[in-house]
């Protein structure tokens, strides 16, 4: 007879319940780190100001648009720079994260695609950070030109 306070078959439903929710929590707990939503709009640094807007048709959206004032003191433009080399690699993948803290920015916005690109799971992804990909697109950095604009695709942002 099995005196343990709770049968063999309780534990190994409850370990099962267990670790089918976790997935579920870990992922639904990143809903409570959303933004609010509500309008916002406000200044980041002299010349550029940020401003979300929530809508609600035709489907729940968050707008993040953000304003710089190319005229205001210290305002410049920057792209990654560029290394192509003979198989078309044309730069090293980086996060706009990542670019923001290589270069010391106050502000980074990704605006090229890129390829290769594959996602099979989120801890399954390529490229990763420092891997070399081809800019799909025009691409000038300080003035070099380091991808050309391909047949079919228009500059998504020209300064």
């Amino acid at each position: 007879m099995d005196r343990s306070p709770f049968p063999k078959q309780l534990i190994f439903y409850a370990i099962g319940i267990g670790l089918l929710a976790f997935p579920l929590l870990l992922y639904g707990a990143r809903t409570f780190q959303r933004p609010a939503q509500t309008n916002l709009k406000q200044p980041l640094f002299q010349g550029i100001s940020y401003r979300r807007e929530f809508r609600t048709t035709p489907r729940p959206i968050m707008l993040h648009t953000v304003t710089i004032d190319l005229t205001a003191p210290g305002i410049r433009a920057f792209v990654t720079p560029g290394t192509p080399t003979p198989d078309e690699r044309t730069t090293n993948a980086r996060t706009t994260s990542e670019f923001l803290s290589a270069f010391k920015l106050q502000l980074a916005i990704n605006a090229n695609y890129f390829y290769p690109f594959q996602e099979k799971l989120p801890w399954d992804y390529y490229p990763r950070e420092g891997d070399r990909v081809t800019t799909v697109g025009q691409a000038i950095s300080n003035g070099v030109l380091y991808s050309k604009n391909r047949p079919g695709w228009t500059p998504a942002l020209c300064f």
